[in-house]
């Protein structure tokens, strides 16, 4: 399994545990993993993906669950970027 289909299925996993509870449907849910996915390699930091979702798909009182699931989202993919260039 590559790198970017790990992140899609990795964020997908995080993201169900705080969007079901708010109610998104599986399909918003995958909308938004699959603009994550296509966004690690366009936004320059954690903090800018964060505020880009939370302006995009959520309410403010979210925005500390978001963000810890980004900081989750960036540990695995900056580890998944290390593994990679190992082997």
């Amino acid at each position: 399994m590559n790198i970017k289909k790990n992140i899609f299925v990795t964020t997908r996993v995080l993201m169900d545990k705080n969007y079901i509870i708010n109610g998104n449907s599986a399909y918003e849910m995958n909308d938004s993993a699959t603009e994550i996915w296509s966004l690690l390699d366009t936004i320059p930091s954690k903090e800018a993906l964060v505020t880009h979702l939370s302006q995009k798909y959520l309410l403010n009182d979210n925005k500390k669950n978001i963000r810890a699931d980004i900081d989750k989202l960036f540990q695995y993919w900056e580890k998944e970027q290390l593994i990679s260039l190992i082997k």
